[in-house]
C-alpha cells in the first residue's frame, strides 16, 4: 500500500523526494500504535512514547525511507515485500532461537 498506491499517487501530486517523505511518515504512524501498547525491550517500552519513537520510530522511518527511494528508483514490488517480510522475520527468528539483543 505505502509505495505501490500511496507513494506512486504523491509522487504524481508533488514531488519524488517529499512523496518518500511523507509515505516514511506514514509507514513510521502505522507501525507505532502497537508498539506503544505493547513493546518491552529493544523497540522501546509499552507506554513510553519516548523509547518507542527512538526505539521503533527511528529505525522504521529509516527503513521506510529506504523503501521509498527504492520503488521511486526500481518500482519492484515483490523485492520490497520480501525485504518488508524479511525484516519482520528477524526479531522472531531470534525469539525463537533464543538469541538475545
Amino acid at each position: 500500500f505505502f509505495r505501490g498506491m500511496l507513494q506512486t499517487r504523491l509522487e504524481k501530486r508533488w514531488n519524488t523526494p517529499l512523496a518518500i517523505l511523507v509515505s516514511g511518515l506514514l509507514f513510521t504512524a502505522w507501525h507505532l500504535p502497537s508498539r506503544f501498547l505493547l513493546a518491552n525491550g529493544v523497540e522501546g517500552q509499552a507506554g513510553d512514547l519516548a523509547s518507542v519513537l527512538l526505539g521503533t520510530g527511528v529505525p522504521v522511518f529509516v527503513i521506510g525511507c529506504f523503501f521509498g527511494w527504492h520503488w521511486a528508483r526500481y518500482r519492484n514490488l515483490p523485492v520490497l515485500i520480501i525485504a518488508h517480510w524479511a525484516v519482520d522475520l528477524l526479531p522472531s527468528l531470534s525469539s525463537f532461537f533464543g538469541v538475545s539483543h
